[in-house]
């Protein structure tokens, strides 16, 4: 991935309040409803920085002694790493810094698989065999997946129906 679309798509969550929206988002609407009290082992792919992810862990109230994450970009790993440290002290952590399709794949299957803003990079042809792959041979039996994917619909304001949906809304921008 180029730097470009890491700024882009910061000033993209920088524009509207994206972050406030999530964060609000998975605190009111989905950790009351999802407890993942018996996840022990997470595994992440493509998280960035992992504010997101470590919000959903911690709002789902998932108690994580293993945390492993992909991410092809050194600043965004470099960042992770570090987060992790502070976010979930005591957790093994490990952050692969490699594009998926060049990683060998997890040793040992987890509790829960994250993918956030993640199957954009997977071509349309192929996310059928990449969440069976993922299902199939990195997720525990019995195991999570929490998946956000905002649709790539022709209408300007797509990347809100995942919040409309969940009885959300997110601004164009701020004023």
């Amino acid at each position: 991935m180029s730097e470009n679309y890491f700024t882009m798509l910061e000033a993209f969550r920088n524009y509207g309040n994206f972050d406030e929206v999530f964060g609000d988002t998975v605190e009111n609407k989905v950790g009351p409803n999802v407890k993942l009290g018996s996840v022990r082992s997470c595994f992440s792919i493509g998280p960035g920085k992992g504010q997101y992810e470590i919000g959903f862990i911690k709002h789902c109230e998932a108690n994580i002694s293993k945390f492993l994450a992909i991410e092809p970009d050194h600043a965004s790993a470099e960042h992770l790493r570090k987060s992790l440290v502070v976010s979930l002290p005591g957790a093994e952590s490990q952050v692969f810094e490699t594009k998926l399709e060049n990683w060998k794949g997890l040793s040992d299957p987890v509790d829960l698989i994250l993918m956030f803003h993640v199957l954009y990079f997977v071509p349309d042809g192929e996310r059928l065999d990449f969440l069976k792959k993922a299902r199939d041979k990195w997720l525990a039996s019995g195991g999570y997946v929490a998946v956000m994917h905002a649709s790539r619909m022709n209408d300007p304001e797509s990347a809100n129906m995942l919040f409309e949906r969940l009885g959300r809304r997110l601004p164009c921008g701020k004023t």
